[in-house]
């Protein structure tokens, strides 16, 4: 074993597999009855960017604990208060800026499906239909 890791017959017990980004000391309630803010992050390419701003938000004092979907580009701010909950779109945004400037910070409308989303998803489309059309172009060359 490399590190000091030790398994044991209950699974790893490793420092890195046991820490946890999210306060120990919230309880069940506390995530039940706290105040949460979504903000899609429009134009996310970059998996260890994204944890970059989770790992920023996180430290900000108003925050409980925030993760980054990044499959979903979604960025989701769980806060003690909730007259926080206003202000904090334009510090995340500011965050994100700084970590990767092209990003466009979104506030998530409630539905699932945003005009964003919907234009990205238009945008994928495309785009995949210009590479299919090119790949069978190619095709038939040789």
């Amino acid at each position: 074993m490399m590190g000091g890791d030790v398994m044991s017959s209950q699974g790893c017990t490793c420092t890195s597999c046991t820490t946890s980004t999210v306060n120990p000391d919230l309880g069940a309630s506390d995530l039940r009855t706290d105040h949460k803010k979504s903000l899609l992050l429009r134009g996310l390419g970059c998996a260890n960017c994204a944890a970059k701003m989770e790992f920023e938000v996180n430290k900000l004092a108003e925050v409980k604990f925030a993760s980054v979907d990044f499959v979903a580009k979604k960025l989701s701010i769980h806060m003690y208060n909730e007259r926080d909950l206003d202000g904090i779109t334009d510090k995340v945004t500011e965050i994100v800026n700084n970590i990767e400037p092209d990003v466009e910070v979104l506030e998530e409308q409630g539905g699932g499906s945003t005009p964003a989303a919907a234009e990205d998803n238009c945008l994928d489309k495309k785009e995949l239909f210009k590479v299919g059309s090119g790949a069978v172009l190619f095709a038939i060359a040789l």
